[in-house]
Protein backbone atom coordinates (compact mmCIF):
# COMPACT_ATOMS: atom_id res chain seq x y z
CA UNK A 1 0.00 0.00 0.00
CA UNK A 2 1.25 3.49 -0.99
CA UNK A 3 1.87 6.16 1.42
CA UNK A 4 -0.52 8.54 -0.25
CA UNK A 5 -3.17 5.88 0.53
CA UNK A 6 -2.27 5.53 3.97
CA UNK A 7 -2.19 9.06 4.15
CA UNK A 8 -6.11 9.12 2.70
CA UNK A 9 -6.81 6.53 5.83
CA UNK A 10 -5.45 8.66 8.15
CA UNK A 11 -7.24 11.79 7.20
CA UNK A 12 -10.45 9.61 7.06
CA UNK A 13 -9.84 8.04 10.75
CA UNK A 14 -9.49 12.02 11.49
CA UNK A 15 -13.18 12.73 10.31
CA UNK A 16 -14.69 9.81 12.11
CA UNK A 17 -12.88 11.17 15.32
CA UNK A 18 -13.96 14.84 14.63
CA UNK A 19 -17.59 13.86 13.72
CA UNK A 20 -18.22 11.89 16.86
CA UNK A 21 -16.89 14.20 18.91
CA UNK A 22 -19.46 17.03 17.52
CA UNK A 23 -22.43 14.32 17.84
CA UNK A 24 -21.57 14.42 21.64
CA UNK A 25 -21.21 17.96 21.67
CA UNK A 26 -17.42 17.89 23.38
CA UNK A 27 -15.27 19.75 22.58
CA UNK A 28 -11.17 19.19 21.92
CA UNK A 29 -10.08 19.32 25.35
CA UNK A 30 -13.35 17.44 26.81
CA UNK A 31 -12.42 14.68 24.62
CA UNK A 32 -8.31 14.60 25.39
CA UNK A 33 -9.49 14.62 29.05
CA UNK A 34 -12.23 11.86 28.95
CA UNK A 35 -9.10 10.22 26.57
CA UNK A 36 -6.28 10.97 28.69
CA UNK A 37 -4.69 12.71 25.44
CA UNK A 38 -3.56 16.30 25.58
CA UNK A 39 -6.25 18.36 23.66
CA UNK A 40 -2.94 19.08 21.43
CA UNK A 41 -2.81 15.24 20.56
CA UNK A 42 -6.92 15.34 19.48
CA UNK A 43 -5.89 18.25 17.31
CA UNK A 44 -2.97 15.95 15.84
CA UNK A 45 -5.28 12.81 15.49
CA UNK A 46 -8.24 15.07 13.65
CA UNK A 47 -5.78 16.61 11.30
CA UNK A 48 -4.99 13.10 10.20
CA UNK A 49 -1.95 12.16 11.88
CA UNK A 50 -0.93 8.50 12.21
CA UNK A 51 -2.70 6.65 15.36
CA UNK A 52 -0.98 4.11 17.72
CA UNK A 53 -4.07 1.29 18.19
CA UNK A 54 -3.76 2.17 22.09
CA UNK A 55 -5.19 5.84 21.52
CA UNK A 56 -7.90 4.77 18.83
CA UNK A 57 -9.29 2.75 21.57
CA UNK A 58 -8.94 5.45 24.08
CA UNK A 59 -10.73 7.62 21.98
CA UNK A 60 -13.33 5.29 21.34
CA UNK A 61 -13.84 4.45 24.55
CA UNK A 62 -14.34 8.15 25.47
CA UNK A 63 -16.65 8.88 22.78
CA UNK A 64 -18.87 5.67 23.48
CA UNK A 65 -18.36 4.15 20.23
CA UNK A 66 -17.20 0.94 18.78
CA UNK A 67 -13.44 1.19 17.63
CA UNK A 68 -14.09 0.01 14.37
CA UNK A 69 -16.51 3.26 13.34
CA UNK A 70 -13.52 5.25 13.85
CA UNK A 71 -11.78 2.77 10.86
CA UNK A 72 -14.94 3.59 9.05
CA UNK A 73 -13.48 4.64 5.15
CA UNK A 74 -15.22 5.71 2.25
Amino acid sequence: MENNQLEKYYQQCGRNIRYYRQQNKMSQAVLGGKANLEKAAVQRLERGSNPTLKTLIKVAHALEVPAAALLQFD
